[in-house]
């Protein structure tokens, strides 16, 4: 009869493949302390011994913990502080435009009051001189107001059509 070749056995090895196979287990086991080490620091001592012995220098480094990483995320999700809102105010007789004014990127609540009979309608205007929000359209005498929010800093003003006294008073909520 003839003879049969078995493959050879995964546990037979060549001196080579056993070394390789001693240096990779030894690469993983230090990379799994060096891991556990960033989250428990009893293990430190041991990490540091093992990898001064596995490399003939010494390397110096700082292992992310997770109170680090949590310091991290709150600076990059802290909010920041939202603008000073100064409160503008403005006041005239009929129609008029008010000065430009500086308005930060906020929301803004603006007070209203007119004294006339007939129309009384006001526009935010942009630095552009684009409508940006009708504020009133009424008829007759007025007190109200309206919140709005600035989609960016700049000057804008106020287009008012009115026929009596009036005042607009814009601030923080």
């Amino acid at each position: 009869m003839g003879t049969v070749d078995h493959p050879p056995s995964p546990r037979a090895t060549t001196p080579g493949t056993a070394l390789s196979m001693a240096v990779g287990g030894a690469i993983a086991i230090v990379a799994f302390l060096i891991g556990r080490a960033s989250v428990q620091t009893p293990l430190r001592p041991a990490v540091d011994s093992l990898s001064s012995a596995a490399t003939s220098r010494t390397r110096e480094f700082q292992p992310v913990t997770s109170a680090s990483v949590h310091s991290v995320q709150q600076a990059a999700l802290a909010p920041a502080s939202p603008p000073q809102i100064q409160t503008l105010n403005f006041s005239g007789t009929g129609q008029q435009a008010t000065s430009p004014a500086d308005f930060e990127k906020a929301l803004y609540v603006f007070k209203l009051n007119h004294s006339g009979e007939r129309n009384f309608a006001v526009w935010v205007m942009d630095p552009a001189g684009n409508k940006v929000e009708l504020l009133v359209n009424t008829i007759g005498p007025f007190s109200g107001s309206k919140a709005v929010q600035i989609a960016a800093k700049g000057r804008y003003l106020l287009d008012v059509t009115a026929d009596g006294d009036w005042s607009i008073t814009a601030g923080p909520p």
